[in-house]
């Protein structure tokens, strides 16, 4: 009796490069479980590269240096989204101070741990949206003073540690997205680096419906405006529908006794006696624009 054997190869055809000056390398459904394989097959890899694509493959973890061997130092864009990346160690990311938009979307992170992104001085769009991450060390982001979009929904994240976003810039920083989790607890100074207190100007989108929060008390922010007579040059525009935020407590009022120096510009359903943000049922869509300067037209 004969006995046939068939060993299946991966595929190694070098990753197609695009545009004028090849400077996009497409390396998406290839079937590549780590960088070192795609090091290895795309020989013609060279610093005019600015672009790649490497969603819908199989890697699991991303190691220190995990780029520069390969000449990828001056990309611009990085595209890792759907993998199965569960781990990032420290200094991944090492040489990559060119790149403006990393995707991590879909994949399994659990944990951002300190420094994680380290690296990335120029990181304008951080994606990190449907993984599995559970919780956010202090200064995981440090590093990321140009940063304007953070994209965090859609995990399980289920509270937010004092510090959580030390290294953002709010002069710079335009959104924050963390909706669709199970937030129910953010410390005191959680959200610190949002200073009302600080003179210069700044918008912040700061998305927080679809989560568990019962209370939201102005501790979570760096600086007690609500008890300041300072000018605050600043603008705050929180969502918060679909949370079962508890009336009954203190710590909700300051949306609407801060008269002097927040203004509530709009509020769908609002209530009376301090119940701004109160339902009788989770469902309520309501979303908050808080001005922090003066009433607009």
């Amino acid at each position: 009796m004969r006995l046939y054997f068939t060993i299946s190869q991966k595929m190694t055809t070098p990753c197609p490069l695009y545009y004028d000056f090849e400077d996009m390398l497409d390396c998406r459904n290839k079937g590549f479980t780590s960088l070192d394989e795609i090091i290895t097959t795309n020989t013609r890899i060279s610093e005019g590269t600015t672009e790649v694509l490497l969603g819908n493959n199989n890697i699991t973890r991303l190691q220190p240096n995990a780029f520069s061997q390969a000449t990828l130092c001056n990309l611009s864009v990085l595209k890792l989204n759907h993998n199965n990346i569960s781990e990032i160690e420290l200094n991944a990311f090492s040489c990559m101070g060119s790149l403006r938009q990393l995707h991590l979307e879909v994949n399994r992170l659990t944990t951002l741990k300190i420094e994680m992104f380290l690296g990335m001085e120029a990181l304008v769009d951080l994606y990190l949206s449907r993984n599995l991450i559970r919780s956010i060390e202090p200064k995981s982001f440090l590093g990321l003073e140009n940063l304007k979009g953070l994209y965090l929904d859609r995990n399980h994240l289920h509270s937010l540690q004092a510090g959580t976003f030390t290294g953002l810039d709010m002069g710079t920083i335009d959104y924050i997205d963390m909706s669709n989790n199970i937030i129910t607890n953010m410390d005191a100074h959680s959200m610190d680096f949002i200073d009302f207190c600080e003179a210069q100007q700044w918008t912040i989108k700061l998305y927080l419906h679809k989560n568990n929060l019962k209370i939201l008390s102005d501790s979570v922010f760096g600086c007690a405006v609500f008890n300041d007579t300072r000018p605050v040059q600043g603008q705050l525009q929180l969502s918060l529908s679909d949370n079962p935020l508890n009336c009954s407590t203190k710590h909700l009022c300051w949306l609407s006794e801060a008269e002097n120096n927040i203004s509530v510009a709009w509020i769908k359903n609002k209530g009376p006696n301090c119940k701004p943000l109160c339902h009788t049922q989770t469902t309520t869509k309501t979303t908050i624009k808080i001005n922090v300067t003066k009433i607009g037209n």
